[in-house]
């Protein structure tokens, strides 16, 4: 109801970027590159405008920042600045024997692009590079993103002065330092393999795979397997085969002994080699599910990481760092995990009508 008493009371006008430019005696421009932490401000100017913006009790207005973010959107992308695309390979060009990673890249180039930004690598391991003079020439070429593709090994470790930059790890290879990671969600990739096989009518799921896979992914996909193996029934129950290294006779032995009626792996075309020298025939006799799989199920049954997602996330979230200056190895690293799809491929037998309504 409109009284002649709050009809006279003042409307509060919300503080604005200039009140603050004027009470910090600057430019607005400042104010806004000061407000976001940006590098170009010295800090003594910073922090005389964010006192000023605090005194005013100023807000960012949500409407506004839509606006523009709308605008940025429908402008032309204009190039800002190249992130470096690191990678730690004992050879410079090693990490392109890894399909993740070159899917990553891949993402990782069109969202890029995209942004306006451009992607280059940067081999740590060049011959005389010590975190010093890799730290110089970056800062030299005007690089302060930095995305690390995986490592070759399960222990990755890098060295840099980590002060100057914004970073993220693409997979859980890179154990030191701990920076912020976009990976495929494998825990619940393993889980939705199990479901859709266990609905397709496979009761007895074995797992095989090398320690090196259990180690990259951070023992996700036997987490997962280990943990839905408690609410099955005891004769449905397949121990693992976790092996230090892929090895014929050890398959051989597990199989005999376990009788698995479908078979979960990452090393989808070594199991199905050793399937077929024993005389099985898939999907006929056994089921094989790819935890990935890599030809996008024109074979292979089983999940789809989604990596260029993941590539693309990853630039993403880095950019978002070098708009709010976040630099340096993160207090409480984050990680950002892509969910799979599922790919019903050829590697496992159609669910019959009656299986299909038992269901997982």
């Amino acid at each position: 109801m409109v009284t002649p008493a709050n009809r006279l009371r003042p409307v509060q006008r919300r503080t604005t970027i200039r009140d603050v430019a004027a009470e910090a005696g600057v430019h607005a421009a400042t104010v806004s590159r000061a407000l976001r932490n940006h590098p170009s401000i010295p800090e003594e100017t910073r922090l005389k405008v964010q006192a000023a913006a605090e005194r005013l009790g100023y807000r960012p207005d949500p409407m506004l920042a839509s606006l523009m973010a709308y605008r940025q959107a429908t402008q032309p992308t204009h190039y800002n600045a190249t992130l470096a695309w690191v990678t730690n390979h004992p050879d410079r060009e090693g990490w392109k024997n890894q399909l993740v990673a070159r899917d990553y890249f891949r993402g990782a180039e069109r969202r890029a692009t995209a942004l306006g930004y451009r992607i280059e690598p940067f081999w740590l391991r060049e011959p005389g590079l010590g975190a010093a003079r890799a730290t110089t020439i970056l800062a030299t070429r005007g690089i302060q993103g930095l995305l690390f593709a995986p490592q070759p090994d399960f222990q990755g470790r890098a060295e840099l002065d980590w002060s100057r930059f914004s970073a993220v790890a693409l997979g859980f290879s890179l154990v030191e330092p701990a920076l912020h990671i976009i990976a495929n969600h494998q825990f619940r990739s393993m889980l939705q393999a199990i479901r859709e096989v266990r609905a397709l009518g496979y009761r007895r799921l074995g797992l095989v795979l090398a320690d090196f896979n259990d180690e990259r992914t951070n023992h996700n996909w036997t987490g997962a397997y280990l943990g839905a193996q408690l609410t099955w029934p005891e004769a449905e129950r397949v121990p693992c085969l976790r092996l230090p290294a892929l090895e014929a006779d050890a398959f051989h032995a597990w199989l005999g002994a376990h009788q698995p009626d479908a078979i979960l792996t990452p090393n989808f075309d070594v199991v199905l080699g050793w399937l077929e020298g024993r005389g099985l025939k898939v999907p006929a006799d056994v089921g094989l599910c790819a935890v990935p799989g890599y030809d996008g199920g024109r074979f292979y049954s089983g999940v789809q990481e989604n990596s260029e997602l993941i590539g693309e996330a990853a630039v993403e979230f880095l950019v978002g760092m070098l708009h709010r200056n976040e630099r340096g190895v993160p207090a409480v690293p984050h990680r950002l995990l892509i969910e799979s799809t599922w790919l019903p491929g050829r590697t496992l037998r159609a669910a019959t009508p009656a299986v299909a309504s038992v269901g997982a």
